[in-house]
């Protein structure tokens, strides 16, 4: 049997495979169960994808923080609540500011945080 740890949202999910399975089982290793993925392990994900971003050679990490900063600033200016949203504060890199009460994960349709982030 192959044992494989996979870190996800702090915590530590154990996966077992035996030699037995199919390839299509190897391919399910660190995917959400049933599909669905919650709103901590949707952040987790953005926030290590935006974690690569940032350690690529320097020109295309300055391009990137480029086209974070544009996106931000026009949520900012479109949406007075900008900071009460989840994933505002994993596109800005941040942890949650003390006093600041999530209301919301992340906004819709074109202004989706999580759609620009996987767009990356």
């Amino acid at each position: 049997m192959i044992f494989q740890y996979v870190h996800h949202n702090e915590h530590y999910r154990h996966i077992k495979i035996c030699y037995n399975t199919s390839m299509s089982d190897y391919e399910k290793i660190g995917q959400p169960e049933n599909g669905i993925e919650s709103e901590d392990e949707i952040a987790a994900r953005l926030k290590s994808k935006l974690s690569q971003k940032y350690a690529e050679p320097i020109e295309q990490r300055l391009q990137t923080m480029e086209r974070i900063t544009e996106f931000a600033d026009r949520l900012k200016e479109k949406y007075p609540d900008y900071t009460s949203y989840r994933l505002s504060h994993v596109l800005a890199f941040s942890g949650k500011d003390p006093g600041v009460a999530f209301t919301h994960f992340d906004f819709l349709g074109d202004d989706s945080i999580q759609a620009f982030i996987e767009r990356l």
